[in-house]
């Protein structure tokens, strides 16, 4: 039974990590919103085991980030009115203890001026 439990305990030590992961529920890899507009990103966190909350964040410091300790996580954006182009959003995921890998996910939508998404669309 000794050998059985070392084992055991041998196999998850050495176990490579899971890796959980999690989607944005209210928006896709390229998707296209208007400059100026508020937008509402949410989390569906699946299976994921439960969360002390969720990181939001966007790129190039255009908007705070934001810790969401309670479920649903969401975040609202307002968008700049006279900002333009790629925008990656990432919502990281955080544990009551620490892990190496947290669950983790990223989009990156477009923002356009309100003439040109008229233009872009079919």
């Amino acid at each position: 039974m000794k050998i059985i439990t070392s084992f055991a305990l041998l196999i998850l030590l050495c176990w490579p990590p899971f890796v959980w992961a999690f989607e944005f529920s209210t928006l896709s890899n390229g998707d296209r919103v208007e400059a100026g507009s508020t937008i509402k990103v949410k989390i569906d966190p699946g299976d994921i085991p439960p969360l002390f909350g969720v990181l939001f964040m966007a790129s190039r410091g255009l908007v705070e980030g934001r810790l969401d300790s309670s479920a649903p996580f969401d975040w609202s954006i307002q968008i700049p009115k006279d900002y333009y182009g790629p925008l990656t959003l990432w919502a990281v995921g955080r544990r009551y203890y620490p892990v190496p890998d947290p669950p983790r996910a990223s989009v990156t939508i477009f923002v356009v001026f309100p003439a040109l998404r008229l233009s872009l669309n079919p």
